[in-house]
């Protein structure tokens, strides 16, 4: 029984080769050497600037027949290209069955042959034999069984591919029959195989025009699709295309840093002016209608023509290729600066400006391209003046989505224009156009953070979501200082306290909720998580908005240096020389906001404990215990401030909050280890952000109860955590159990034990078992062992070791620790962990409920 899904002879090098050819012989016919692909290709030109002028200049000399010859090798090259692409990725999808399937034999396709227990070794020759023999026919039933399975699986898979390539080959061959119509270049063009040849070679007859002298033509004849008066047909399909084409060149360009031709922007400047009021009155009807006149029976069709339009907009609008919000048509510049009153097929009503802010939200919502710097911000103030001034409910009364939340109108307008990050760092650092709504930075984070979104504040977190390293906009200097200059900003907003500040409305936000009221699933994860709160009716912002939290806890481990760095005597948040320079009193504010959510929580805990063991290895490796030691203690004390601090403002309870703060802590360890690691991955915790709903729900319920047992329910969380909890930092730092030696410490030296095995100081042999402590009673051995058998994770985390064993444990590691040439200055690093944590701790972590008080209101450093 072998795996071997069927290949095809065709060789995608050999069919790109030929592409080649096509182009090199398009070359040899205008008269031309170099590359012609980029010259036909690669922009708008004319014919006349591509073939030759000894041709051209020829007597007798007849253009159309050089145009159609033109023609046809070009839609020859697009056609292979199309081939050559799908051969290619059905290679690459068979190569990834034959890897899977060689995978799996190689591990047995995951059956494990069971050995005879040490206690059945005990057992007479025969029996042993029996039940050997047993096993064998166990494990080659069930081999087979699954072998059996995962081939069927992957033939299947196999199957479908090839089908998919069968079905490819034969469009392919019947639009060689067809030849270069305007809907065969079209599909060419959407697949990335042709861009500007059919416009260059066929001009204005082409299904790609993008003429500015024919711009307005094509839009009054683009109206009359808009108004009914022509049915959608290949003119349509032409038009949608040529926008689509001069999207793709524009994503292009944006990735490159280059400019749109003139010309294109030209084109949509004319094409758009022409549309005018148009894209608003006609628009809606034209794709939401039923009939042969509109698109509401067509998706697909729908979908490319909001797509299209709406990335030539935005593209139009976009300063970086050329274009710029006064190039926009008045018609849409009027949405986002004349406000109400607001006139609308003769009346002035504030339901006919927020039926054109719905219109303009559903034009740009399946749109993948990236507006301009003043349009996006734009984009953001206007949606604030639609949440404070539109009745909302019957602004959207006209489309499609009469079942969809209010605000789902601003949340596709702020995912859309959250894409331009020179706006977003504008807007968070107080440097753009207040515009409509008249907002500045404060009023306007106020409003976003505050309001309880349907989305759970995923739309508004888009504003942040770019300034940690994750984000595919972390990627050059330019783009970095623009993430740290408004990490600076954003930490300074959400910190600060009074006029400029949103602190204390974060943390207490007002009970007026009316994007959405809150979910179940909050209200369960809040129950489960946190238990019963004071006030109820003040929720944090994570409460709210868990989105924003999740975005803030991974900004918080984009600069944990920075956050665990040695305080100054600065007041405010600065960025300089590539550093945040963040006070105090700012850092454990900012872990408190992260935390009134639970994944959010979770995340900063356990990336805590990750940058905690990095920080051992890097001191280990290196020799600089007292930066690397004071680092560790300072970032520990402020997530415990943080967690505290959010636990407080829900209880205002000392001992409630600390417990509190406590289980969500020990949590993080346990995710950290065991089976739910490889339930959540080894960083798992830091990939929640994307999760929602009942997905987001269904990766933690699946954490606990891998964790807690297979029959625990979500509310056996608290009452595990308060069996098992240990004694923690958290409930009293002064209090140090355990013969003087704090959990953290013993992680500490656990973690240098580790690094010593990986630095290849002491080997895994060296690496006693621990003596147990009543031998007549012993423990399994696997209790007794201090390894983990992972070489990437080789000794124990003390959360992973017996909390019977752990006075034994720490005292067998002891000797091999302290030889000289293991961790020298051990205990320097220790003292500089626990002196800086006991300071932070001390400082910034309430001790009353009256402190907390204090703690949200006043501005000053230090308590």
């Amino acid at each position: 029984m072998a795996f071997d899904p069927p290949d095809t002879a065709a060789n995608p090098d050999a069919l790109d080769a030929h592409v080649e050819d096509f182009w090199r012989t398009a070359g040899y016919i205008l008269g031309r050497s170099g590359d012609l692909r980029a010259a036909l290709d690669g922009a708008a030109i004319s014919f006349s600037d591509i073939i030759a002028q000894e041709i051209s200049s020829q007597a007798g000399y007849n253009e159309g027949l050089w145009k159609s010859a033109t023609q046809a090798i070009y839609y020859g090259a697009g056609v292979t290209q199309v081939w050559a692409n799908a051969v290619r990725e059905y290679k690459r999808k068979r190569q990834d069955l034959i890897n899977e399937w060689n995978t799996a034999e190689s591990t047995n396709f995951g059956v494990v042959h069971r050995d005879l227990s040490d206690q059945e070794k005990t057992l007479p020759a025969d029996q042993q034999a029996a039940l050997a023999k047993a096993n064998t026919e166990s494990y080659n039933f069930s081999f087979n069984l699954a072998k059996q399975s995962k081939l069927t699986e992957l033939t299947n898979l196999a199957t479908r591919e090839w089908n998919t390539l069968q079905e490819t080959a034969s469009d392919l061959g019947k639009r060689l029959t067809e030849g270069p119509t305007p809907e065969n270049v079209r599909r060419l063009i959407v697949q990335e195989a042709l861009s500007w040849a059919p416009y260059n070679v066929n001009g204005p007859a082409a299904p790609l025009p993008l003429n500015p002298d024919k711009a307005e033509l094509d839009a009054d004849r683009f109206k009359q699709y808009l108004n009914g008066e022509l049915p959608p047909d290949a003119d349509y399909a032409a038009m949608i295309a040529a926008l689509n084409a001069a999207s793709l060149q524009g994503r292009q360009l944006q990735a490159s840093g280059g400019q749109l031709d003139y010309r294109t922007i030209a084109y949509l400047e004319k094409f758009y002016g022409t549309l005018g009021e148009d894209l608003f009155t006609e628009l809606p009807a034209f794709i939401n209608g039923k009939g042969d006149s509109s698109l509401g029976d067509d998706p697909l069709l729908r979908r490319d023509t909001l797509q299209a339009l709406g990335d030539g907009l935005l593209m139009l609008s976009n300063e970086r290729l050329g274009g710029g919000y006064d190039k926009l048509p008045q018609s849409v510049r009027d949405v986002f600066g004349r406000g109400l009153p607001y006139t609308y097929e003769g009346s002035t009503t504030e339901e006919s400006w927020g039926r054109d802010y719905v219109t303009m939200a559903q034009l740009l919502d399946g749109t993948t391209a990236t507006g301009g710097k003043e349009f996006s911000t734009q984009l953001v103030t206007a949606s604030l003046y639609y949440m404070d001034h539109d009745n909302r409910s019957s602004a959207k009364r006209d489309t499609a989505f009469a079942d969809l939340p209010n605000d789902w109108p601003i949340i596709r307008m702020l995912h859309v224009a959250t894409r331009n990050i020179e706006a977003d760092h504008a807007i968070l650092t107080g440097t753009f156009d207040p515009g409509l709504g008249g907002k500045e930075t404060v009023d306007l984070l106020t409003r976003l953070y505050t309001f309880e979104w349907s989305d759970g504040g995923s739309a508004a977190s888009s504003l942040t979501s770019w300034i940690h390293e994750d984000s595919p906009y972390y990627q050059n200097d330019l783009e970095r200082y623009l993430a740290a200059d408004a990490a600076t900003a954003l930490i300074n907003t959400v910190t600060g306290v009074g006029e400029d500040g949103l602190y204390s409305t974060l943390t207490d936000i007002p009970p007026v909720h009316d994007g959405a009221a809150f979910t179940d699933f909050a209200t369960e994860l809040r129950g489960i998580f946190f238990g019963p709160s004071s006030d109820p009716d003040a929720p944090s912002v994570g409460m709210v908005n868990p989105e924003l939290s999740r975005e803030f806890a991974k900004i918080a481990g984009q600069y944990f240096d920075d956050f665990a760095s040695e305080p100054s005597t600065a007041t405010s948040t600065t960025y300089e020389k590539g550093h945040l320079d963040i006070p105090p009193r700012a850092r454990a504010r900012f872990f408190e906001l992260i935390s009134g959510d639970p994944g959010a929580a979770l995340q900063l805990a356990t990336a805590v404990e990750l940058y905690q063991k990095d920080n051992i290895h890097q001191y280990y490796e290196q020799g600089d215990p007292n930066t690397y030691g004071s680092a560790n203690g300072r970032l520990r004390a402020l997530l415990h401030a943080g967690l505290v601090a959010e636990a407080m403002d829900r209880t205002d309870d000392l001992h409630a909050a600390r417990v509190d703060a406590a289980k969500r802590e020990y949590a993080s360890k346990i995710a950290l280890s065991g089976t739910a690691k490889e339930i959540l991955g080894n960083y798992a915790p830091l990939r929640f952000a994307g999760l929602a709903g009942k997905e987001y729900k269904d990766l933690i319920g699946a954490s606990i109860k891998t964790v807690f047992g297979s029959a625990a329910s979500w509310y056996s969380y608290h009452e595990y955590v308060n069996q098992k909890l240990p004694e923690v930092e958290i409930l009293d730092p002064h209090v140090v159990p355990n013969n003087g030696r704090s959990p953290l410490a013993r992680q500490t030296e656990l973690t240098l034990l580790e690094a010593a095995v990986q630095n290849g100081d002491v080997p895994v042999g060296d690496i006693p078992a621990v003596q147990s402590p009543d031998p007549e009673s012993p423990y399994p051995a696997a209790d007794l062992s201090l390894l983990t058998g992972d070489p990437e994770r080789p000794v124990k985390n003390l959360d992973e070791i017996n909390a019977k064993l752990q006075d034994e444990a720490m005292d067998a590691i002891l000797p091999v620790l302290d030889r000289p040439d293991v961790a020298p200055k051990r205990q320097q690093f220790l003292d500089a962990q626990s002196d800086a944590y006991l300071d932070f701790y001390d400082k910034y972590v309430p001790s009353s409920p009256e402190e907390y008080k204090r703690f949200v209101t006043e501005d000053k450093n230090i308590p």
